[in-house]
């Protein structure tokens, strides 16, 4: 929902209803049968006030701890497939190509498929597939000496945490305050918002204005709650600004690349062994052998 039109439904929907809400209570009771009630109605007020400012603060905090939160696991994917791609340069060249190249299409896929996806809560079956194309492509190198052996180690570590990293930022985007916690917050709005009835100044005028600032308080802070609640969805969301900077690193990287003399073709002994994913990081490749 557009980020200006879910804050005047939160804001001034909010007022109007609490001055609709005022205008019958005063034509239906009058401000003399109240007046007598002001010390009793002010203390159970400011009871329920505190109460709900606390409730109000607690889920704000933990909202914005949320998204915060999301938006880190997006910043450590995107770094850790950075890291994948420069490691990817001591690999044989082959290797090297293939892996970049499905790290490239990952983050392409991920910025145009995946992030429209997870505002849904869905996600990219392409970049899946990716991931289990990236551990058939390391199944397939096997190293015969120790620095090799080292490479082969690491990149896969930097493999297992990546899609853990995925895993965990699709997670994220599936998260939300539960619908008994909205309800709560709806309920302690509206009564906080309504204890204002049991006071009957007589300057209405005054009254109004008390009760439309109280409301308009209130429902800027439940505005807030609902931007941010879902990470992924809506106007004020976590962009995939870290994903386009991968890319364009990548992109920097493989022109600096073509205009290094140095570089060149590199080989790794590439026996012939069937290929298959290996699911964990437990799985080790070849001990090299002693000298």
């Amino acid at each position: 929902m557009n980020i200006v039109l879910l804050a005047l439904i939160y804001v001034v929907g909010s007022v109007l209803l609490s001055l609709a809400g005022l205008a019958i209570v005063r034509r239906v009771v009058g401000p003399a049968r109240l007046q007598p009630h002001h010390d009793v109605a002010g203390f159970i007020f400011a009871i329920l006030g505190v109460i709900y400012a606390v409730l109000l603060a607690f889920v704000v905090i933990v909202v914005w701890e949320q998204f915060e939160g999301a938006g880190e696991k997006v910043m450590k994917e995107a770094n850790t497939i950075a890291t994948m791609y420069r490691v990817a340069h001591a690999f044989p060249t082959p290797i090297e190509r293939k892996i970049k190249g499905e790290l490239h299409e990952y983050s392409e896929v991920v910025i145009s498929q995946e992030w429209p996806a997870m505002a849904n809560g869905g996600e990219s079956t392409r970049a899946e597939e990716i991931i289990s194309e990236l551990y058939e492509t390391m199944d397939s190198v096997e190293p015969s000496t120790v620095h090799e052996s080292d490479v082969y180690m690491e990149m896969t570590a930097q493999l297992n945490e990546f899609s853990a990293e995925r895993r965990e930022r699709l997670l994220a985007s599936r998260d939300g305050l539960p619908d008994v916690l909205w309800m709560v917050l709806y309920f302690g709005a509206f009564t906080t918002i309504a204890f204002t009835y049991f006071f009957g100044p007589e300057n209405y005028t005054a009254q109004a204005l008390m009760v439309a600032m109280l409301s308009a308080t209130i429902g800027m802070v439940l505005f807030l709650i609902a931007a941010i609640d879902r990470p992924f969805t809506g106007d004020l969301k976590v962009q995939p600004e870290a994903f386009h900077h991968v890319v364009s690193s990548m992109t920097n990287i493989d022109a600096r690349d073509k205009l290094n003399p140095v570089t060149a073709e590199r080989e790794w002994t590439l026996p012939t062994k069937p290929s298959h994913v290996f699911a964990t990081s437990a799985h080790h490749p070849s001990t090299a052998p002693h000298s």
